[in-house]
């Protein structure tokens, strides 16, 4: 007889002839081979000699039994699913009935999709139908994304099913909940198999969470973050450089908050603000400076930046108890749809990207904006000189707008650079573009040419962008590089927002997956996972102290992280529609948002019987609501919204969108 080796048996291949393990357990209890796979291939090497061809055992299953077999799989489906949704409801302990109620849809959703999987694509639509009304409706979009599954080609296109098929579903539960569970689903043979294969039950040390906590989290399709995941430990804090930049040449010497150069020895006036003296220690959340490399910062960046904080420092306190002052920018009589809006620093600049592909960038003050002198005025000049920077420029008295093309598709996104006045774009056409805004030039184009780009923004230090993609990438690009450096995949959907944190070694990304994600740049890994949004999430905002992380979606909802523990400190619902655009105050005790309803909310961070921004211990309820006042705008949307460095609050919108 021949040997094992040339008879050349797949055991995956007699798997899928017979579809079901029982024709599998035919043949081991012919061999007398225990029921494992390591086992059934011994057995079959032991026994070969009287094996002349393993596939006479193994016979195709007719159209008849197929069907059969799949009618009787759907009955077991529905009678143990309504078993569970019965249990669930009436034999859960009290303590453990909210976190195992996530199980409803979750099990529902793992079901459907091990139908499409064995291209059962009519069962899978009646079960999918019959338990419909018991959904929550939160779930509805994903349900529907569902039911437009037809045949194995749609299997593809329908983004939550390929997600499932890769990725387990994370269930975070106590050790009490995860017993009683198991316990439970003992009677349940086909969940406990597709619960052994699709689900990971993360434990928890803690008590049992209540129904309140529990459907805070709720609404990602994979669940919750991995408990493993958010313990990963993130470097929150901004460096002490950026709090007060060290300019002097001499490293004996540093300006103050006032611009003025004193020695290190010479004591602070016991009249600073404690909020200054705070600021000038190292902060121990902070990451090292060397942890990305930034290079050498200039003089003019850290000159800029010192001018920046000096005009923080002098700001009023931010006061949510009065009425804060806003400012809002309507564009009118524009032909075009505007689809990317943003502003210098200063609020002194606006730049407009719209659906024809142009992009105009305006002077608010009616100041002329500056552009480099001709190349024979520039040879003229002193290199040696203390305003060699400023002789550069020139400005034409008369020219407070100009338009930059060279796109061919609709604007998405853009980002300024105030030190390098240069401006990123991103464009339909698949292309980021990065414009010299002194000589009006486009210098570069940057292309990842799977798709298109939705979302740009600089980072705060060192020669980094990142931008978002449809096919859910986020990317991370250095100026001089053509392509990315990284490539951070972990999204199912379209990339709404990317942002960078404050000191430039975190990006976050949110998406229409509902997730939002906060990448490491040292490794690429995903160090945190926020889930809660039911719906997509199209707004993300850091606070600029870095602690904070504000998000808005369709769902109409504010929810703002701790970025170090990883906890939903805030849930707000103070918009009837989409929130597309965030905003903190420079101290990050409050935030705006603006959403499609036209309306603008100033929110407090501070409870009203405390002058902190709340922490773990002083999470807002509902029963300790924070201070607010809301801004109604009847001519457009608030597309976007930034404070000025007094605390001003920047409004921008096209009329009618």
């Amino acid at each position: 007889m021949a040997e094992m080796s040339d008879m050349q048996i797949d055991v995956d291949e007699y798997s899928r002839i017979n579809e079901k393990a029982k024709c599998t357990f035919r043949l081991l209890d012919l061999l007398g081979a225990s029921e494992t796979r390591s086992a059934f291939i011994n057995g079959l090497q032991a026994r070969s000699a009287e094996i002349t061809d393993a596939r006479d055992y193994f016979k195709p299953p007719s159209q008849f039994e197929r069907d059969e077999f799949a009618k009787r799989k759907f009955e077991s489906a529905v009678k143990e699913y309504s078993t569970l949704i019965s249990i669930l409801k009436q034999s859960v302990s009290d303590r453990c009935q909210p976190e195992l109620s996530v199980f409803n849809f979750t099990v529902y959703a793992a079901i459907f999709a091990d139908f499409c999987y064995n291209d059962q694509f009519d069962l899978a639509r009646d079960f999918l139908e019959k338990f419909l009304p018991i959904q929550e409706c939160y779930y509805e979009s994903i349900i529907e994304e569902f039911s437009l599954v037809l045949d194995e080609q749609d299997v593809q296109f329908c983004l939550p099913l390929r997600e499932l098929k890769s990725n387990r579903i994370v269930v975070r539960l106590s050790r009490e909940s995860i017993s009683e569970f198991r316990e439970l689903i003992k009677s349940l043979p086909l969940i406990s198999d597709i619960v052994e294969a699709r689900f990971e039950l993360d434990t928890s040390d803690e008590p049992a969470r209540s129904y309140e906590t529990v459907e805070r989290y709720r609404g990602y399709l994979l669940g919750e973050a991995p408990l493993k995941m958010m313990k990963t430990k993130v470097y929150s804090g901004i460096f002490k450089d950026q709090a007060l930049p060290i300019l002097a040449d001499d490293s004996t010497r540093f300006f103050d908050v006032d611009g003025d150069l004193e020695k290190p020895k010479k004591k602070k006036s016991k009249s600073k603000d404690s909020t200054t003296t705070r600021k000038q220690k190292a902060d121990p959340n902070a990451p090292a400076w060397g942890r990305i490399p930034f290079g050498q910062l200039s003089d003019t960046w850290k000159l800029k930046r010192h001018q920046m904080l000096s005009e923080i420092n002098r700001k009023p306190k931010a006061n949510v108890e009065l009425r804060p002052t806003a400012i809002f920018y309507a564009v009118e009589n524009s032909d075009e749809a505007i689809d990317a809006i943003t502003t210098s620093e200063d609020c002194k600049l606006l730049f407009l990207g719209y659906s024809n592909s142009s992009i105009t960038m305006r002077s608010l003050n009616e100041e002329p904006l500056p552009t480099l002198k001709r190349a024979e005025e520039l040879e003229s000049l002193n290199i040696d000189s203390d305003d060699i920077y400023t002789e550069m420029l020139e400005a034409n008295p008369t020219e407070v707008e100009y338009v930059l093309t060279g796109h061919t598709g609709e604007i998405y996104s853009l980002s300024y650079h105030e030190e390098k006045h240069m401006l990123l774009s991103c464009s339909q056409d698949k292309s980021i573009r990065l414009w010299n805004l002194l000589t009006r030039d486009n210098l570069v184009a940057y292309h990842y040419d799977v798709c298109e780009p939705t979302d740009v923004q600089f980072s705060t230090f060192g020669s980094y962008f990142v931008s978002g993609y449809f096919d859910g990438a986020v990317c991370l690009w250095a100026l001089d590089r053509p392509s990315p450096l990284r490539v951070m995949l972990g999204h199912y959907d379209l990339v709404g927002r990317v942002r960078f944190h404050p000191n430039s070694n975190y990006v976050a990304s949110c998406s229409e997956d509902r997730a939002v994600r906060i990448w490491d740049l040292l490794n690429g890994q995903c160090v945190r996972l926020f889930t809660g949004h039911k719906a997509s999430v199209q707004a993300l905002e850091f606070s600029y102290d870095g602690r904070w992380l504000a998000s808005g979606g369709e769902d109409g909802r504010v929810l703002v992280w701790d970025i170090g523990s990883g906890k939903m400190m805030h849930d707000f619902i103070n918009h009837r529609g989409i929130v597309y655009s965030l905003a903190f105050t420079r101290d990050s005790r409050v935030l705006a948002s603006g959403g499609t309803d036209r309306n603008i909310v100033i929110k407090s961070l501070v409870s009203q019987n405390s002058s902190t921004v709340v922490n773990d211990t002083n999470l807002l309820s509902s029963t300790a609501h924070s201070r607010e006042h809301t801004f109604g705008v009847e001519a457009a949307s608030a597309q976007y919204l930034r404070f000025s460095l007094r605390n001003v609050l920047f409004a921008f919108g096209g009329v009618g969108q």
